[in-house]
């Protein structure tokens, strides 16, 4: 027995843009070599849906469609704006509701069947028939997880040139090549010979395997191509602190004035106070300078990938699979993600932290040689 009833169902998959890092257990078979984390999932509340969910906050809902009776009529459901488009705006509005969802669409949706009528499975991009399996149902919400972190790391890609200095970033890169470079080919991560030939269908009918091996191909390059680039940005921060450490250093000379004009009384203490201020001024605004020249680069490459990733959505794709397993119910927590969200961004804080002292330091001298420019 496959988890849901026989019928006919439109498909929405879509990411919560945050990690669920606890799922109270998860499903397990024997068949599974290793259980990355986008294995690690399980059946969720939600709503009247049929919806599975993995670690990587990737969701998968089945709503079912009670007018439809045959092929023809889902397909006639799905191809219709007037019958497609309040379904899918109702399951938009649920997922906001229920499971904090943030973004406007699903990224994709596809008309499923299945029953013991079917001939055959028919599995293309916007249509996955199947004849009631247990264990194809659940290789087929395997494999659609797998297309999801294709998509997932893809995205994450295409961000390389603004975000490759942040630590939240890296890391979900890591976490997302790590388990998705090991799921290039099915007899990868499977045992069962049977397994491995249905797992395959899937694989060649979306281009999977293939899929995997360009974005092994893109990440290498992207890193390769913007490591150089960042490695001057960094070298150009590097350089400003240096110079801002200088700034300092003059105006520390400051406080030694009183004990150099009581040795050398010839020295006019007003041009040794202007050569300071000007040496300051100099060092600080050419460390402004670098930073403005840094800030003005990073920028400008976030703004070309954006507008190079601007794209119209479909909302139709590739999937099919059968599959095994039930899970026991459970909603992502939004207290564990917000958590994780303030745990990625701690390392980036205290990073900025020192830069932060130094500059309110630096002021605060400035300021105060200002106060005590002019001899009384």
């Amino acid at each position: 027995m496959v988890p849901i009833e026989k019928g006919f169902y439109l498909v929405n998959v879509f990411n919560l843009g945050k990690p669920i890092l606890d799922l109270n257990g998860f499903h397990r078979r024997e068949s599974i070599v290793q259980y990355l984390r986008t294995f690690k999932y399980q059946q969720i509340e939600f709503s009247s849906y049929n919806a599975w969910c993995n670690e990587f906050g990737s969701v998968i809902a089945f709503k079912k469609i009670d007018s439809c009776h045959s092929i023809s009529d889902a397909m006639e459901v799905y191809n219709s704006s007037e019958t497609f488009d309040p379904i899918y705006r109702k399951f938009v509005e649920d997922a906001k509701e229920n499971l904090k969802f943030k973004g406007k669409d699903s990224d994709y949706s596809f008309v499923f069947g299945i029953s013991d009528s079917f001939s055959k499975d028919e599995i293309s991009w916007n249509r996955v028939f199947l004849r009631e399996n247990y264990l194809n149902f659940f290789l087929l919400l395997e494999a659609i997880f797998v297309y999801q972190l294709c998509k997932l790391l893809e995205a994450e890609i295409s961000r390389v040139p603004g975000e490759i200095g942040r630590f939240s970033w890296q890391r979900k890169l890591v976490e997302y090549t790590e388990n998705l470079f090991s799921l290039q080919y099915p007899s990868q991560f499977l045992i069962y010979n049977i397994e491995i030939d249905f797992m395959q269908v899937l694989y060649s009918a979306w281009g999977l395997d293939s899929y995997i091996a360009s974005l092994r191909s893109r990440f290498e390059q992207s890193i390769s191509s913007y490591t150089f680039y960042w490695d001057y940005l960094e070298k150009q921060k590097s350089d400003t602190m240096n110079i801002l450490l200088a700034a300092i250093a003059i105006l520390s000379l400051y406080e030694a004035l009183p004990v150099l004009t009581s040795v050398f009384p010839e020295i006019d203490m007003l041009l040794v106070n202007v050569i300071l201020i000007v040496l300051a001024v100099s060092a600080i605004l050419w460390a402004f300078w670098g930073i403005a020249i840094h800030w003005i680069g990073v920028s400008t490459y976030k703004t070309r990938n954006l507008v190079s990733n601007i794209s119209i959505k479909r909302k139709v794709v590739p999937t099919t699979f059968e599959v095994v397993n039930t899970f026991s119910p459970l909603a992502p927590s939004e207290n564990q993600a917000d958590k994780v969200e303030s745990e990625e961004s701690l390392l980036e804080k205290q990073q900025n932290l020192s830069i932060g002292e130094e500059l309110c330091d630096l002021g605060a001298r400035f300021i105060s040689i200002l106060n005590n420019f002019w001899p009384r």
